[in-house]
């Protein structure tokens, strides 16, 4: 852990992903949001409102209840949708892992402390890559990945990944976009 502010795991990272343009626009937006604050945050990096987001999970009939018990969120930037996922009642905790520091560092506990106020410790932040989720088999209830696995540079690795951490009838829930 580098920082005191904000305590947050640190997984094994590909390296190689610290290299591209992608990653250095990304940290470097967080960190410049950051500084701003909540809502150039969420304006600027998210592009969507947690009420939007609350919405949309809302749209699938049954979702919310099976967002229940430990979880994780999947390339999950900011930690917005962490946070928004967080608010469930039935929610216990919700690792919210991402691969880009200052989002980590500066941009989740801003964004964990305005959605979710004194519960905002329900959110675990984790610096790290969805390859190499560092947690024991069949220990999660669900995942989450909202817009990231397009980001994925091997999807069957990632996919096998996340099947190992989910308990038998664990729910991994992907909202994202294709390309041709």
């Amino acid at each position: 852990m580098k920082h005191d502010a904000h305590k947050y795991l640190e997984w094994k990272r590909n390296l190689d992903l610290l290299e591209g343009e992608e990653y250095l626009a990304n940290n470097n937006l967080a960190l410049a949001s950051s500084k701003i604050g909540f809502n150039d945050i969420i304006n600027k990096y998210v592009y969507i409102t947690p009420g939007q987001i609350d919405k949309t999970l809302k749209l699938v009939p049954g979702l919310c209840n099976v967002l229940n018990g430990v979880g994780i969120d999947l390339g999950a930037g900011v930690g917005a949708v962490s946070s928004v996922v967080a608010k469930i009642d039935d929610v216990k905790s919700i690792y919210s892992l991402e691969l880009t520091e200052n989002c980590v560092v500066y941009c989740h506990p801003i964004i964990q402390k305005k959605i979710l106020n004194k519960k905002h410790s329900k959110v675990i932040s984790v610096l790290g890559d969805f390859d190499n989720i560092q947690l024991t088999d069949s220990s999660l209830d669900f995942a989450i990945a909202w817009d990231a696995m397009h980001h994925s540079i091997n999807l069957s690795k990632t996919l096998k990944e996340v099947r190992r951490v989910l308990k038998p009838g664990g729910y991994f829930v992907v909202i994202d976009r294709g390309y041709n």
